[in-house]
């Protein structure tokens, strides 16, 4: 098991808290200022710094959004050929945005409601 230091005054306990030498309490015994003990690693080194140089992967935060997006009704494979074939007829070659002004147009000048 990994012992447990604090990191003000370096005593090594086997569980982890507060250090009671370091931390800061008032007359009643309430918390002022809490040092918390940190766990050594297997090299015996408390503190890690978190960058691409690290070793390790760091899980990747999604939004609300990526959330959202990946739970979206996605297109059927009919809808993606359809999308797909006014693409290569209008020789379409640009962003999203303006594919999705093509798609748009195309929908409107063939009188469909289907998307």
């Amino acid at each position: 098991m990994s012992p447990f230091i604090c990191p003000e005054c370096n005593s090594e306990t086997k569980w982890s808290g507060l250090c009671r030498d370091c931390t800061i309490y008032d007359d009643e015994d309430n918390i002022i200022t809490a040092v918390r003990r940190v766990k050594l690693s297997k090299n015996q080194s408390a503190t890690h710094v978190h960058d691409e140089n690290c070793g390790h992967e760091h899980p990747i935060q999604i939004s609300k959004d990526d959330f959202v997006n990946a739970r979206r009704k996605k297109p059927t494979n009919k809808q993606r050929d359809k999308f797909t074939k006014i693409l290569n007829e209008a020789q379409f070659s640009g962003t999203i945005d303006e594919a999705r002004e093509v798609l748009i147009e195309a929908n409107k000048t063939n009188g469909s409601e289907e998307e």
